[in-house]
């Protein structure tokens, strides 16, 4: 949430109590924020009393009475309220309006059940909101968290779906936003499916019910990573949870398990036609979650300055070619003390003799020696490359030797084999692939190549690795192209 002193907290009533709860959690947060809480009621959703202005005043008159009362009784814990009528519009039309012309930090209400029909074809007050507004939306199911934390009674228990795509950054920052005006305890929770998980990094697995240990590794490196980039260095919990279906269903269970007060979700705001038929994460648990929900727009917590990154893993891959070989040096100019560079070099999978052969172990052996020579000679090959300025850099290499097996049953998965040297030789027929999967059980910051300069039909027919990595790799890649003749 924003904590600037001009930005408002937003709440709409409706006078139930449902919406009494809502409000008084929006005065716990107004009130630690520092923030002034519009207290809005929207009457006469289709303009049926608007016939005169005579009997407009007159049907506003009592409403407006009973919003100025609502208003003392929450000014009575210190919240500093201005109460909003609104009339001659749906609730959500004209909040999401009031919204656009105020900007608040927050928009907080009520959770009010529908039915399922309803709320599968057209969804609650809160839902649309939480959909269609800029600003984050708050439903409360429960305020007395809230309260107890505005009294400095108790650190309210942040729970934190996140994920590894864009909007999750938004969450995080407003979690670390909540966290700034008052005590939290924050758990922060990723669910994956193995399947997809294992593709993505190229790791073979004996069961797809469960995360293989490599790649719950790297699923909780990243998370601590992003939390601490979002969150800094407080501790936080972290979750990594494999899951076959309903990411959203696991959520509310872990966070159950966590006792949340809160859960805060990234949403991508769909609109009209394109809301039905979807399954949306942040959906499902603005519907079944038992606590309350904050959902956070991509845009509604916006850095205002770029960060400059500072990188601490970069990839490069070789081929062994004089440009393959020039982009190692580049790759390691793109640390500072304390980071590490990835070697690669990916060969072609070890040559099996033909099944009909007699000897059939002996040119197994053989093969075997054969492939375990050319590993060590590319390894052998790659720590040469290493620059002998990368030590005073202060700048390290990976130590492993990762050989890299095609499965036949599923395509461009791999096996991790214990040997140690200090670069990678991984086994492929698809070598963008296999940087590409590299790339994300390292988490590279940045990928290296460097480029033949292909074009025209020597582009077509003989492809280009550093185009293929661009086009499938989400990271941000170095072409390190032939010196200008």
């Amino acid at each position: 949430m924003n904590t600037h002193e001009t930005k408002p907290i937003l709440c709409g009533s409706d006078f139930s109590e449902n919406a009494a709860q809502a409000a008084n959690a929006a005065a716990a947060l107004a009130v630690r924020a520092g923030q002034p809480l519009l207290l809005v009621h929207v009457a006469d959703e289709f303009g049926g009393h608007a016939e005169t202005p005579k009997k407009l005043t007159a049907f506003l008159r009592p409403i407006g009475r009973k919003l100025r009362v609502e208003a003392a009784r929450l000014r009575k814990v210190g919240a500093e309220v201005e109460p909003v009528l609104l009339h001659g519009s749906v609730a959500e039309k004209a909040i999401a309006e009031l919204t656009a012309r105020r900007e608040p930090s927050l928009v907080v209400v009520s959770a009010v059940s529908k039915t399922p029909f309803d709320r599968w074809m057209l969804g609650s007050v809160s839902e649309r909101l939480a959909e269609s507004v800029a600003a984050p939306t708050l439903v409360v199911r429960d305020a007395a968290p809230f309260e107890a934390w505005g009294r400095g009674e108790r650190a309210l228990k942040v729970f934190v779906a996140a994920d590894f795509a864009g909007p999750s950054e938004a969450p995080l920052r407003w979690a670390a936003a909540l966290r700034r005006i008052g005590p939290c305890e924050v758990t922060v929770a990723h669910v994956n499916h193995p399947q997809e998980e294992c593709e993505r990094l190229g790791v073979g697995a004996k069961t797809l019910t469960e995360n293989p240990p490599d790649v719950q590794r790297v699923l909780e490196r990243d998370l601590r990573e992003k939390v601490r980039a979002r969150l800094g260095e407080e501790q936080v919990r972290i979750l990594v949870e494999p899951v076959l279906e309903r990411p959203d269903a696991r959520l509310i269970e872990l966070a159950k398990e966590a006792n949340a007060d809160v859960i805060v979700v990234g949403t991508h705001q769909r609109h009209g036609l394109s809301r039905l038929g979807q399954h949306s994460v942040s959906r499902g648990i603005l519907r079944h979650a038992p606590m309350s929900v904050v959902c956070v727009p991509p845009s509604a917590v916006e850095e205002k300055v770029a960060r400059i990154p500072h990188l601490q893993r970069v990839l490069v891959a070789t081929d062994f070619s004089e440009l393959g070989d020039r982009a190692v040096p580049h790759a390691y100019s793109l640390l500072r003390e304390g980071g590490t560079v990835f070697l690669i070099h990916v060969t072609h999978p070890m040559s099996s003799p033909n099944a009909l052969t007699l000897d059939i172990g002996s040119e197994m052996d053989a093969a075997r020696a054969e492939h375990t020579v050319r590993l060590g000679e590319a390894s052998a090959r790659l720590q040469a490359l290493i620059p002998s300025a990368a030590e005073k850099r202060g700048v390290a290499s990976e130590v492993a030797v990762v050989e890299y097996r095609e499965s036949k049953s599923i395509p461009h998965l791999g096996m991790f084999y214990g040997i140690v040297g200090e670069a990678h030789v991984i086994e492929s027929t698809d070598p963008a692939l296999a940087i590409c999967q590299a790339a994300e059980r390292f988490g590279a910051e940045v990928i290296c190549l460097g480029s033949h300069g292909r074009t025209g039909l020597a582009a077509t027919f003989m492809g280009s690795i550093a185009q293929a990595v661009m086009a499938r790799s989400p990271r941000p890649v170095l072409v390190v192209r032939a010196p200008a003749a």
